[in-house]
């Protein structure tokens, strides 16, 4: 009995190592291509200023929102 538990035991050993490994390299390949994207640039001024200006207006004005949507 204590041979095949050993054997089990062994066995689990061996599936989990190889687990964590797969695992591990799986994680270096995601962030190898994930850093090979460059630099992260922030987004044009164009793009967020009307936004900013949107939610201005929704702040200052709470219920212009509501007479947009219903008439």
């Amino acid at each position: 009995m204590t041979d095949t538990n050993s054997r089990r035991g062994k066995a689990v050993a061996i599936v989990t190592g190889t687990l964590s490994i797969a695992i591990a390299l799986l994680y270096l390949l995601i962030v190898f291509f994930l850093d090979a994207r460059g630099e992260m640039r922030p987004a044009p001024i164009g793009q967020i200023l009307p936004n900013a200006v949107w939610l201005k207006a929704i702040h200052m004005f709470p219920g212009c929102l509501c007479q947009v949507f219903l008439g």
